[in-house]
């Protein structure tokens, strides 16, 4: 095992990552891609053996939890016995110090594991796999002000903020914050202690170029508690729940939580051993080069996909085999975390029905877009 720290870059807009290695945001609508899924950062007092064995448990619980989506997978028997080998896990770690809110220094331990060791493990612990494709999520919420309320905007410096940002990166869920600039504020003219509306969602959705909202209000309810009521709107579906806590940092924590259960519920997927399986999908409205890389790239990307080859090009239309880890559903459900891949029913004339998945490329990459690496800090542990 040996050192050795990723390069970080910045865009302009302010999102969300897991790790200090490199992710990448593809065009407006698309799943946010995350390169550094297997990697973890604990804090820890010093640099003995003892210390690093203490700590890797932690570290792996981490990249374990943001790989599966269940927050309880390392109480599973078949992981515990997987603790006294956890050697065999760890790619290399490193160490580093950051200066922590209260000006002390703090070490830190970064720790990269073997992304295919640990998806071994989850398999035999008969846990789904939650792909690194996953949806970029708006999260609106509105926190107590006084006798009033706010949205949390993206340059906001309440300690809520930072709340969010850190259990969504524990969690593997890629979020950006509005900007509530005049156009904001235009968009969801009213109250901020009230949800938007499925209107003004579809106005938020269209400006940030997003498929999922995190939509909440934080209110004062019974006996002093604060009450948050929630709602994941995802791929065009509303999901609504409420949570509780003594105060706002807790409701907050809470509610972005539950968020990452359901998405994880909605995307992650169970390798049944055995029960792989070869499908064709047809994909019309691939116009360019560009589109038919970014098919078959984000095909490849897919939990379910073991292997993707072309077998037809004609005119706009791709004609797709696709090996599969799982069965049909597995991929189906899978492939609603690619917007930009709009399900079609079947052609009615038997001659053009060649296929299992009939699908459409939706592209609307603006001119001279291109993808960029982002890069902030990772959350410690």
């Amino acid at each position: 095992m040996t050192g050795g720290f990723a390069m970080m870059a910045v865009r302009k807009i302010s999102i969300l990552v897991i790790t200090l290695t490199c992710f990448f945001l593809t065009n407006a609508g698309m799943a946010v891609e995350i390169r550094g899924i297997n990697v973890a950062t604990v804090a820890v007092s010093d640099q003995s053996p003892q210390t690093l064995q203490t700590a890797l448990p932690q570290a792996l619980e981490q990249v374990l939890i943001r790989m599966s989506g269940n927050t309880g997978v390392m109480t599973l028997p078949t992981v515990q016995d997987a603790v006294p080998q956890i050697s065999h896990y760890v790619e290399k770690y490193s160490y580093a110090t950051k200066t922590d809110e209260s000006g002390k220094q703090q070490l830190l331990l970064q720790v990269v594991f073997d992304t295919r060791a640990v998806k071994r493990l989850l398999q035999n612990a008969n846990q789904a796999i939650w792909s690194a494709n996953r949806p970029l999520t708006m999260v609106w919420v509105s926190i107590p002000n006084g006798k009033q309320s706010q949205i949390l905007a993206s340059d906001s410096q309440n300690p809520a903020l930072h709340a969010l940002k850190q259990v969504a990166a524990f969690r593997g869920v890629p979020v950006i914050f509005p900007a509530m600039d005049l156009e904001d504020q235009i968009n969801v003219a009213q109250p901020a202690s009230t949800l938007p509306n499925n209107q003004q969602l579809q106005a938020i959705s269209q400006r940030y170029g997003v498929d999922s909202i995190l939509s909440g209000a934080v209110v004062s309810g019974e006996n002093g508690q604060l009450q948050g009521e929630w709602q994941l709107f995802l791929n065009g579906t509303p999901y609504e729940w409420q949570t509780g806590g003594a105060n706002v940092v807790q409701v907050v924590n809470n509610g972005i939580d539950r968020a990452a259960d359901m998405m994880a519920n909605q995307f992650a997927t169970l390798d049944s051993k055995g029960m792989g399986s070869l499908v064709t999908m047809q994909v019309t409205g691939v116009k360019t080069l560009d589109d038919y890389v970014h098919v078959v790239s984000t095909l490849k990307h897919l939990t379910p996909v073991a292997k993707v080859s072309v077998s037809d090009m004609n005119a706009d239309m791709l004609l797709l085999k696709i090996k599969t880890i799982g069965n049909l559903d597995d991929l189906v459900k899978s492939l609603k975390s690619v917007s930009h891949l709009v399900a079609e029913t079947a052609p009615t004339q038997p001659e053009l029905n060649a296929a299992n998945l009939f699908y459409r490329w939706k592209s609307n990459t603006p001119p001279g877009d291109s993808e960029t690496p982002i890069m902030l800090t990772p959350p410690i542990h």
